[in-house]
C-alpha cells in the first residue's frame, strides 16, 4: 500500500466548486502529477505547475462533497506514490457549462439549464448586475498572475471564463509543455476554452486539450467567419461566430447539432441597431457575447435575458411557421415571436391549444398580458404600438410549471435535419460561377436561380462554401446570399493547381435545407 504524504500543504475543508491547492516543495526540473479520485470515484488525472521557485501546485476543484483522495506521480522519490486526501464541503454551486440539448447549454451532472449572456470583458460587479454569466479573456501569458487574479474575481461571482488562447509555441515539445502549464493552473477555474492559430496547430493542440483538461471544458476555435469547420477534427464541441451574417449564422444552425455563440455584436454608435442585431441572432439560434459601450445597450440585454428567463430557453430551436417576423419555439408549449417591423402582417402557425398571450418591449423589458386562454391555430399579431419593435410569446403557462417538475432535462428529441441534395428535389439551380477553373485572385461571381416559385421558396437564405479537400483548411466560407462575388481565402491551399469543391446552400422559408455542388480547378 502507498504511504501517505506529508511535507505538504494540502487545502483545509473546501466547498465544492473552489480552487483547492496541493503545493509541493520542488527543485527546478522536477516533474509531479496527481490522480485525484472523487467521493463517486470519478478520477481526474492533474498536472502540476511551477507556482513560484521551488514550488509545485495541484489545483483541484472539487465537484461533489465529501472525501477526496489522492496519489501522486513524481520525478521525485519522495512524493512518488504517496497518497493524501482533503474535505469538499457542500455547496450550491450549480457546476461547470456542458453543451446540452444538442444545441443548448447546462450546467453541472444534473443538467442545469444554462442562458449564456456573455460581455467580452467589463467589472465583475457590473456584469453581474447586468446579468452576465460568461465573460471573454484574452490570455496575456506575459501577465499570468493578473490573469489568475481576474479569473478568480469573475468566478467568485460565478461568471464563466471564455479563455482565449493564442500565440503558443510553434514546436509541439513547447507547445505541449506551454499548454499542460495552463491546463494544470487554469482548468480547475470555472472556464471554456477558446483556441486561435492556423488549422494543424489548432487540431494538433485541441486534440491534446481534449485528452489532458480532466474536467473537460467546452472547446472551440476562434476563425474569421465560423469554426465550424473545425468540429471535422474531433476536438471542438461548439462554435464561434466572428460575423453577424444572418445567412451564415441560420442556415448553420440547421447543418450542425452543437451549440453557437456569436461573439461579433459590438454596440458601437448604434444601440437601436445592436438591439435589433441581438434578437435576429438569437432567432438564427446563436447565444450572445456582445461588447457594450452605454447603459442603453447594457439595459436592452437585460431585457432580453430577463425575456428568456421566463421560458425554456434550452429547448428553443428556430422556428418558421410566422409570416412577417422571425421566431423561435418549443411547438406545442410556447412561441416567441420577434417583429423587427411592426408594420407588416404578422401570422403564426401553432399547435391548437389554449395559450397566454403576452407582449414584450425590448426597449423597456416590459412584460403585459394581452389575452388569457386564446385558443386556435392561427394567431394574428397586430403589436401595441408600431414605432419600434416587439416580442409576442404565446405560452402555455400551466403546461410549462407542470413540465418543470419533471427530471427529464430535454422536453423532446431535438429536430436533426438531413441535407437534400437530390437535384430533382433542390428548388434552386446554380448559375454561375460558369467556368471550370478560377484563379485564386481572381473576383468571381456567384449566382443562383429559382426553378420554380412556390410558397415555400417566397425567402431563401444562402451560404457559399468551398473546400479544397487535400488543402488541410476544410469548408471555407466564400459568400452569402442569392449572387455576389467569390471570396476566395488565400490560405485554402498551398498547392497549385488545384481542385475546388464548391457547395451553396439554401434554406426556404420552412427552414428545410438544400445542396447543389460544383466542382472548379483553382489556380493561382
Amino acid at each position: 500500500m502507498a504511504a501517505p504524504l506529508s511535507a505538504q500543504t494540502i487545502c483545509p475543508p473546501t466547498p465544492a466548486y473552489s480552487l483547492c491547492d496541493l503545493v509541493f516543495d520542488a527543485p527546478a526540473g522536477a516533474t509531479l502529477q496527481a490522480e485525484v479520485r472523487s467521493p463517486k470515484h470519478k478520477t481526474f488525472l492533474m498536472p502540476a505547475f511551477a507556482s513560484a521557485p521551488g514550488k509545485l501546485t495541484v489545483r483541484v476543484t472539487p465537484t461533489d462533497p465529501g472525501q477526496w483522495d489522492f496519489r501522486v506521480t513524481s520525478s521525485l522519490a519522495q512524493y512518488n506514490g504517496k497518497t493524501g486526501s482533503f474535505e469538499a464541503l457542500a455547496n450550491d454551486h450549480p457546476g461547470f457549462v456542458v453543451p446540452a440539448n444538442l444545441r443548448h447549454w447546462a450546467t453541472g451532472e444534473d443538467k442545469q439549464p444554462h442562458l449564456w449572456l456573455g460581455a467580452t470583458g467589463g467589472d465583475p460587479a457590473t456584469l453581474l448586475r447586468q446579468k452576465f454569466n460568461h465573460v471573454r479573456l484574452v490570455l496575456d501569458q506575459t501577465k499570468l498572475d493578473e490573469v489568475e487574479q481576474q479569473m478568480r474575481a469573475y468566478n467568485e461571482r460565478r461568471i464563466t471564463v471564455d479563455l482565449v488562447v493564442s500565440d503558443l509555441p510553434t514546436m509541439w515539445q513547447e507547445r505541449e509543455k506551454t499548454l499542460r502549464y495552463l491546463v494544470g493552473r487554469f482548468a480547475a477555474f470555472n472556464i471554456t476554452w477558446q483556441l486561435r492559430g492556423p488549422r494543424a496547430t489548432l487540431k494538433e493542440t485541441g486534440l491534446a486539450l481534449k485528452k489532458i483538461d480532466p474536467y473537460g471544458h467546452p472547446r472551440t476555435g476562434v476563425t474569421s467567419d465560423t469554426s465550424a469547420p473545425l468540429l471535422a477534427d474531433g476536438w471542438a464541441n461548439h462554435i464561434v461566430y466572428s460575423t453577424v451574417d444572418d445567412q451564415l449564422g441560420a442556415i448553420e444552425h440547421q447543418l450542425y447539432t452543437v451549440p453557437k455563440v456569436s461573439i461579433a455584436l459590438e454596440e458601437g454608435n448604434d444601440p437601436e441597431a445592436f438591439r435589433k442585431r441581438l434578437w435576429n441572432m438569437w432567432c438564427n439560434g446563436q447565444y450572445p457575447t456582445v461588447k457594450l459601450s452605454s447603459e442603453k445597450g447594457a439595459k436592452y440585454v437585460s431585457a432580453w435575458q430577463e425575456l428568456f428567463a421566463r421560458t425554456r430557453h434550452w429547448d428553443l430551436e428556430p422556428y418558421f411557421d410566422v409570416d412577417g417576423a422571425r421566431a423561435v419555439a418549443l411547438e406545442d408549449v410556447e412561441y416567441i415571436v420577434y417583429i423587427e417591423n411592426p408594420n407588416v402582417p404578422v401570422e403564426l402557425v401553432v399547435e391548437k391549444h389554449s395559450y397566454d398571450v403576452y407582449w414584450f418591449n425590448p426597449l423597456t423589458g416590459d412584460y403585459s398580458k394581452q389575452k388569457k386562454n386564446w385558443k386556435g391555430e392561427k394567431f394574428v399579431a397586430e403589436p401595441p404600438s408600431k414605432d419600434h419593435d416587439w416580442v409576442l410569446h404565446l405560452s402555455r403557462d400551466g403546461k410549462k410549471e407542470g413540465m418543470l417538475k419533471s427530471y427529464r432535462f430535454e422536453a423532446r428529441e431535438p429536430m436533426v435535419q438531413e441535407l437534400e441534395m437530390v437535384e430533382k428535389m433542390v428548388p434552386f439551380e446554380m448559375t454561375e460561377p460558369k467556368v471550370d477553373t478560377v484563379s485564386i485572385q481572381a473576383s468571381v461571381p456567384f449566382s443562383v436561380k429559382m426553378k420554380k416559385p412556390t410558397r415555400a421558396t417566397r425567402t431563401m437564405m444562402f451560404l457559399w462554401t468551398g473546400e479544397v479537400v487535400n488543402g488541410g483548411q476544410g469548408a471555407r466560407v466564400l459568400g452569402t446570399g442569392p449572387n455576389g462575388l467569390l471570396k476566395i481565402p488565400a490560405d485554402i491551399t498551398t498547392k497549385f493547381p488545384a481542385v475546388l469543391s464548391f457547395r451553396v446552400v439554401g434554406m426556404n422559408a420552412n427552414g428545410k435545407i438544400y445542396a447543389a455542388d460544383k466542382v472548379i480547378r483553382l489556380t493561382q
